[in-house]
């Protein structure tokens, strides 16, 4: 299945659950007092706690954890997941 999938049905199993989490938050990159006009988008944050990121590939490859560790240092969150279906 696509990503898109996998990612609705985690929303839906949280939300169940009673598990808070926020889902596609843009992660906000300021530079010098200057909010940037990025697209970066975290899939699942959790209880403000933990950042998901959801793949849906043959292979992982270093950019996908480079795109965790980014969301987690942005974030101030001290854990991720990489899950890749």
């Amino acid at each position: 299945l696509i990503e898109s999938v996998y990612h609705d049905c985690i929303k839906h199993e949280l939300s169940l659950r009673k598990i808070g989490f926020l889902t596609e938050l843009v992660v906000p990159i300021n530079f010098k007092g200057i909010t940037m006009p990025v697209d970066l988008r975290c899939d699942l944050f959790v209880e403000n706690v933990l950042v998901v990121e959801l793949k849906a590939v043959s292979v992982l490859s270093p950019i996908h954890q480079a795109q965790l560790f980014t969301y987690m240092k942005l974030l101030n969150a001290p854990k991720g997941l990489l899950i890749n279906f």
